[in-house]
C-alpha cells in the first residue's frame, strides 16, 4: 500500500509538473515589428561592426584622396622622391649586399616560371624560402634605417 501511494504521489508530481515544463519550452512571441531594428545585443553589435566598418571605408577613401592629391603637389613629389633616395642610399651603405639582392629577386620571377613548367615542387619551395629571407633582410635594414635620427628628421 506504501507503495502505490509512493506511486500515485509521483504520478501527481509529474502531472503537476508537465504544464510547467512545457510552458518553459513554448518560446515567446516576437515583441519587434518586423522591419523593425532589433534590441537583441548579438544583433546591435552586428549593426556596431558594419556602422564601423562604414566609417573606416569613409576614412580610407578620404585619406586616399588626400594622398593622390598630396602626391600632385610638385614640392611634396620632390620632398618624397629625395626621402626614398636617402633610404636606399643609407640601406645599401648599410648593408652592401642588398644591390646583389635585388638583383637576385629579379630573377626569381623566370625560375619560378621555369620550375613551375617542370612541376619541380621542392624547387619552388626552395625559391620560396629564399625569397623569404630576402625580404626578411630588407625589412630589418629598412626599419634600422628609418630610425637613424638624419632619415627619421626628412620623413
Amino acid at each position: 500500500m506504501a507503495g502505490s501511494i509512493r506511486r500515485a504521489f509521483a504520478l501527481a508530481a509529474v502531472v503537476t509538473a508537465l504544464p510547467l515544463t512545457a510552458a518553459a519550452q513554448v518560446r515567446p512571441m516576437a515583441a519587434e515589428v518586423p522591419g523593425t531594428r532589433s534590441t537583441k545585443p548579438e544583433d546591435a553589435a552586428r549593426e556596431s561592426v558594419i556602422n564601423l566598418y562604414g566609417e573606416l571605408q569613409s576614412i580610407s577613401n578620404h585619406l586616399q584622396r588626400v594622398h593622390d592629391r598630396a602626391l600632385a603637389d610638385a614640392s611634396l613629389a620632390r620632398a618624397r622622391e629625395q626621402l626614398m633616395v636617402a633610404v636606399q642610399r643609407a640601406m645599401d651603405a648599410a648593408d652592401p649586399d642588398l644591390p646583389r639582392l635585388a638583383a637576385r629577386v629579379e630573377r626569381m620571377p623566370a625560375e619560378v616560371a621555369a620550375a613551375r613548367a617542370r612541376g619541380d615542387a621542392e624547387r619552388l619551395s626552395a625559391l620560396e624560402r629564399e625569397l623569404a629571407q630576402i625580404q626578411a633582410r630588407f625589412m630589418r635594414v629598412r626599419a634600422t634605417v628609418l630610425r637613424q635620427p638624419e632619415i627619421a628628421r626628412q620623413a
